[in-house]
């Protein structure tokens, strides 16, 4: 009885192993997308001038945590490097800036 047990249970293990190694999934390397800085014009309207402000600041900040992190990858710097996302998170810093300033002057 034990040997009947222990077969069907080695078995079973076999079995369950080879089926999850049939059915691994492979992990892909994260995507990086393009982020649009444009928003819905009637959102505009809603926001106050300080809450621009802050939310550019906030957009600003979550821009230098996100490029931290990819520098600290090298698979992720890579990535990051050929899709041109330095460029376009240059141009969305610059953006945002002059978004800021220019509400300050108001």
């Amino acid at each position: 009885m034990k040997r009947l047990i222990l077969s069907t249970s080695f078995l079973l293990g076999v079995g369950m192993m080879s089926f999850a190694q049939q059915n691994g999934t492979q992990v892909s390397p994260m995507k990086i997308y393009r982020m649009e800085t444009t928003s819905n014009p009637e959102q505009k309207a809603e926001l106050t001038k300080e809450q621009e402000i802050e939310q550019c600041k906030n957009l600003l900040n979550a821009l230098d945590v996100k490029e931290a992190w990819i520098r600290s990858n090298p698979e992720e710097l890579k990535v990051a490097t050929e899709s041109g996302w330095f460029e376009d998170a240059a141009a969305t810093r610059a953006q945002l800036q002059a978004r800021i300033k220019e509400l300050e002057s108001k």
